[in-house]
């Protein structure tokens, strides 16, 4: 295998290219220790062992490490993973022990991410944000429709919210408004009956 290139990423550390392709990355001092240079071939058995007993650890390591600071899904992970200079199938393999160990659960972190956020977004937003971290689209919208719950109280709760007790005067005042409840993800008809409701309780009061 040829060393095609090696790139430093930053003080002491290089990415280091095999056969024009991002193999790894190391320390100066693991560079040293395997006598890697620029143009020269290396064994294959000599990268196994890099990735095996470097590499590898490095990244379960670092995986570990992130889920400490907060729970994130499989393609999270992975994301953040590759931008600490993992190749693809590291990341691929440190997600894999962390995942046999109960670490990283994509429909625990779904179901937890809608309790936390259903009482303060709409259920078209939280699905884009799931999908957005990597949940498949048809697991969110079969847990949403099995899992239900009302949008008109947390709609009205923002409602409350924006217009604070006061009736709008100006027409583009209240299209201003409904604009806004509709990119929360609100249906229009919710939101109109809704503000309605809202409107004259106000008006009475």
């Amino acid at each position: 295998m040829l060393i095609t290139k090696m790139e430093r990423i930053k003080k002491e550390f290089y990415r280091i290219d095999l056969d024009y392709e991002f193999a790894f990355a190391l320390y100066s001092k693991e560079i040293k220790k395997f006598h890697l240079e620029e143009g020269i071939e290396i064994e294959e058995s000599v990268a196994f062992t890099i990735e095996k007993e470097i590499v590898l650890k490095r990244a379960k390591k670092k995986a570990m490490l992130l889920l400490k600071h907060g729970d994130r899904t499989r393609e999270e992970l992975r994301k953040r993973l590759i931008e600490a200079s993992f190749s693809a199938s590291m990341a691929e393999q440190a997600i894999t022990y962390v995942e046999s160990y109960g670490y990283i659960d994509d429909n625990r972190y779904m179901e937890n991410y809608i309790v936390f956020k259903k009482d303060g977004k709409s259920k078209k937003q939280i699905e884009m944000e799931l999908i957005q971290k990597g949940i498949k689209k048809e697991e969110v919208t079969a847990y949403l429709e099995e899992n239900e719950w009302d949008e008109g109280e947390v709609l009205r709760k923002l409602v409350e919210k924006r217009l604070q007790g006061k009736v709008p005067c100006e027409p583009k005042e209240m299209q201003k408004h409904y604009s806004y409840f509709l990119r929360k993800g609100y249906s229009y008809s919710l939101v109109r009956r809704v503000v309605e409701e809202y409107l004259e309780e106000i008006e009475i009061e």
